[in-house]
């Protein structure tokens, strides 16, 4: 009785630890993939802050070297304005 409840236990150490390691893998690659997804998230709003600020700046260099500082101050105010002299200069991201 010793040794078939002894071999009992051993396979049930076995499966326990079968059991844990893929429970415990399926939890680490879920954690890995939301942590993935959070630093991505974080890093396109960056590349789309530094993005958007490169392009403005490039409107008003343009705006400012063709005088047209009226535009410089509209283009401010006003979104829809602003993307119609991103198109005029064609600057507008694709």
């Amino acid at each position: 009785l010793d040794r078939i409840e002894d071999r009992g236990l051993q396979r049930g150490r076995q499966e326990g630890l079968q059991k844990g390691r893929q429970e415990g893998l399926q939890r680490g690659r879920q954690e890995g993939l939301q942590r993935g997804r959070q630093e991505g998230l974080q890093k396109g709003r960056q590349e789309g802050l530094q993005e958007g600020e490169n392009i403005l700046a490039l409107l008003m260099q343009k705006l400012l070297e063709a005088g047209r500082i009226e535009d410089v101050k509209k283009a401010v105010e006003n979104k829809e304005y602003r993307h119609l002299l991103m198109k005029e200069f064609s600057i507008l991201p694709e």
